[in-house]
């Protein structure tokens, strides 16, 4: 019988005679998903901020910089692509998939709520045309160039070397 102290209640149960490995896998593969969507998705969301914070300090005077809007594009697409292909070699292609479906979703969302931040006010309106014209633009962005580096880092990893 394993020590009370010993066992953690998030994995393992108090009584492990119930619960088998594959129900144990299946938990901590659960909480190492949600930590995988999670920190992925913070690290877009503090790109975001950081490189919006910094052109607002140097913009007096409040226009379009559509030169940071295509920064900002480009390193979401390059980081998407790097991380995208370094989960491949190490995940199997469905998880690949489900993990950057749900950041590009979360990321698309939560930007496009920024745009709607206390200066401006909150329109409902605006909100929901830019979720329908923003967000798919943002969620691809991040989604399919991870995917695809995704698949075929997976798709590499099984060809054996000849």
């Amino acid at each position: 019988m394993w020590p009370a102290f010993a066992v953690n209640r998030h994995l393992v149960p108090a009584d492990p005679v119930r619960m088998d490995v594959a129900q144990i896998a299946k938990r901590l593969g659960r909480i190492i998903s949600t930590m995988s969507v999670a920190i992925r998705a913070a690290l877009f969301i503090a790109l975001y901020l950081a490189i919006t914070g910094l052109a607002a300090i140097g913009d007096s005077e409040g226009g379009a910089n559509i030169g940071l809007g295509l920064l900002v594009f480009a390193l979401n697409f390059l980081v998407a692509l790097a991380w995208g292909a370094r989960d491949g070699s190490v995940m199997p292609l469905w998880r690949v998939v489900v993990v950057w479906i749900a950041v590009a979703l979360i990321v698309g969302v939560l930007t496009t709520a920024m745009f709607q931040m206390p200066p401006l006010g909150f329109d409902a309106s605006v909100f929901a045309s830019d979720l329908r014209e923003v967000m798919p633009v943002t969620a691809g962005l991040i989604a399919l160039p991870a995917i695809g580096a995704g698949a075929i880092t997976a798709f590499a990893r099984r060809v054996p070397a000849s």
